[in-house]
C-alpha cells in the first residue's frame, strides 16, 4: 500500500480521476501528480505480482501433488508475474 502511493493520496487528498479537454483521463500526466485511480490501479498490480509469486512457491513445495498440475500452476504464477511486472 505504501509502494502504490496510499499514503500520499492521503497527504495531499488528490482527484479521483482527471478531465482533458475531449475526455477523462485517469493518469496524470505529470510524474509529481497522481489520481487516486491511478494508486488503486498501481495496488493491484503489486498484488498480482505477489499472488504469482505465491503460486510459484506453493507450485514448488507442493511434492505430493501430480507434476502437470504443478507445472500448470507454476506457469500461470510465471505468467502473472511477468505480466504485471512488465506493465
Amino acid at each position: 500500500a505504501m509502494l502504490s502511493g496510499q499514503m500520499w493520496n492521503k497527504i495531499r487528498n488528490p482527484n479521483l480521476l482527471g478531465k482533458t479537454q475531449n475526455e477523462i483521463t485517469w493518469i496524470h500526466v505529470s510524474r509529481k501528480r497522481q489520481f487516486v485511480l491511478e494508486t488503486y490501479f498501481v495496488l493491484f498490480m503489486y498484488g498480482f505480482v505477489v499472488f504469482g509469486m505465491l503460486l510459484v512457491i506453493e507450485a514448488a513445495e507442493s511434492g505430493n501433488r501430480k507434476v502437470t498440475r504443478r507445472q500448470i500452476i507454476a506457469f500461470i504464477g510465471v505468467v502473472l508475474i511477468l505480466i504485471f511486472f512488465w506493465l
